[in-house]
């Protein structure tokens, strides 16, 4: 074996090794979503707090249009089974709302230091 294939034999067995380990990945997610807003997107990572902290969080990252015909502020509650709850608005500020066809990105936190394999959302308008 050349070099190249030897290189080439090492990647791929070191990146199989990595596929194979990592444990299959479902979500259950339960939801209720207000009939006056949709949800685009959902996202989540785990952050420190604070850089310097060990403690951790899941951050929700959504993502809601207001479907209605005026309008809106909406709070997000997020649930995760076992581990605790977080909830904010949307938008986070009281005096802002989300016009009537638009989008607009939120984020939710949950104190916890495991991964969620499922979780319960909630949608409400203000």
């Amino acid at each position: 074996m050349n070099r190249r294939s030897v290189k080439m034999f090492i990647m791929c067995t070191v990146i199989i090794s990595f596929f194979a380990a990592v444990p299959a990945f479902s979500q259950e997610l339960k939801h209720n979503i207000t009939d006056k807003a949709e949800l685009k997107s959902i996202s989540m990572q785990i952050k420190n707090i604070r850089s310097e902290s060990k403690v951790k969080m899941v951050v929700f990252d959504l993502v809601i249009k207001n479907i209605s015909d005026k309008p809106l502020r909406y709070n997000a509650m997020i649930y995760i089974p076992g581990q605790g709850s977080g909830a904010d608005a949307i938008p986070e500020k009281a005096d802002q709302t989300i016009p009537p066809g638009e989008e607009m990105k939120g984020s939710v936190a949950v104190l916890t230091d495991n991964f969620p394999t499922g979780f319960s959302l909630e949608i409400i308008e203000e």
